[in-house]
């Protein structure tokens, strides 16, 4: 038997708010009723787009470009006319029906939902990229190529032995607080992304975890951006949402008159008002000293969380090296996890035994 739709909504309209995309479904109702039913799930746009090409009204299509250099073209939105009196509007996320009568409504979102759905494996780990490339934010799903769960022994192996309890801490504030800020500080190549890949691993079922470059940190609590938000929580009801910002000295750092806008607004998504409507946590990891940031951000009871992580002494990288069938490839007094491990390199069908960073 398969499962219900996850999110559905019947309504009966006189009158409809469309925008310009959509202006066929009013030209043909007119003033008169209409019902729609809405489907929030993930969909084939490129497989709808050819099987439904004899009926397409309007499509918007997206062109990309790889890094070798490769364009690609796909659809963004579409919307297609079945019969007289039955459209299709469909986004990557979405699919709205418009019909005379609420049952056809249903049972065409209910086809289209079961047929065009995207089946993806819940559990497989992946993150969701916050794009700005069109001007606008756009959200693009990530799988993690070598997803990884650390066991207690292999955090505190290398993290140290009151990582777990920090762990556990951390877990717990991001089940139960509404919204708050974590910040990772360290030297690049101590394990403060590797530590998050670990986490986007082992909360894959209840948490999302979005990536959001710095330099597009104005999206995270633009006013044009609280129907994203909407929707993202609509989509997924029952997880916690969580934003990493890598590299977010310029929002954290002591205020000045390049940065104030910034601080004030992320100490309002953390714990004001704006966090009680987001519902976000933000991870955000950081290089620079501690007595650099923001006192305000270093108050009691502000921060979820916050953890040093540091080099590792010669002792230390020895143990690991030992423990996971390594050679210290310099003899040197201390050493970031970065330093222990060889670089990543092809083997096979697969990289070797080190996968560090949201790039790898």
């Amino acid at each position: 038997m398969r499962k219900p739709i996850t999110a559905s909504r019947v309504d009966s309209l006189a009158h409809c708010d469309v925008d310009y995309f959509r202006l066929p479904v009013v030209e043909q109702f007119g003033n008169g009723g209409f019902h729609t039913y809405t489907v929030l799930k993930e969909l084939n746009l490129t497989k709808l787009h050819d099987a439904l090409a004899d009926s397409l009204l309007r499509s918007e299509m997206r062109r990309e470009q790889s890094a070798s250099g490769k364009e690609w073209e796909y659809p963004c939105r579409l919307l297609f006319r079945l019969a007289e009196n039955v459209f299709y509007y469909i986004e990557p996320f979405e699919l709205t029906v418009y019909a005379p009568s609420p049952e056809l409504a249903l049972e065409h979102a209910d086809r289209l939902a079961a047929r065009y759905g995207k089946r993806r494996p819940r559990e497989r780990p992946c993150f969701f990229l916050l794009s700005t490339q069109t001007g606008s934010l756009d959200v693009k799903r990530v799988p993690i190529t070598q997803p990884f769960v650390l066991s207690d022994e292999d955090l505190a192996l290398h993290y140290g032995d009151d990582i777990v309890e920090f762990e556990r801490r951390l877990i717990q504030a991001f089940n139960c607080r509404q919204a708050g800020a974590s910040v990772l500080r360290g030297e690049p190549g101590t394990g403060k992304t590797s530590f998050i890949r670990h986490l986007v691993a082992k909360l894959r079922v209840t948490h999302r975890f979005y990536y959001l470059p710095v330099h597009a940190y104005e999206y995270l609590a633009a006013p044009e951006m609280v129907e994203f938000w909407l929707k993202q929580s609509r989509l997924t009801p029952e997880s916690k949402k969580v934003v990493v910002l890598e590299d977010a000295e310029d929002l954290l750092m002591e205020r000045g008159s390049d940065n104030q806008a910034k601080v004030s607004n992320l100490l309002n998504i953390a714990d004001g008002l704006l966090g009680e409507f987001l519902q976000v946590h933000l991870v955000c990891t950081v290089n620079t000293p501690l007595d650099r940031l923001d006192p305000a951000i270093m108050r009691p009871g502000r921060l979820v969380a916050f953890r040093e992580f540091k080099r590792l002494s010669r002792e230390q990288a020895r143990h690991i090296a030992k423990k996971k069938g390594l050679e210290l490839r310099k003899d040197q007094s201390d050493y970031s996890l970065a330093e222990i491990y060889p670089p990543a390199q092809w083997v096979g069908e697969g990289f070797s035994k080190r996968s560090i960073g949201f790039a790898a």
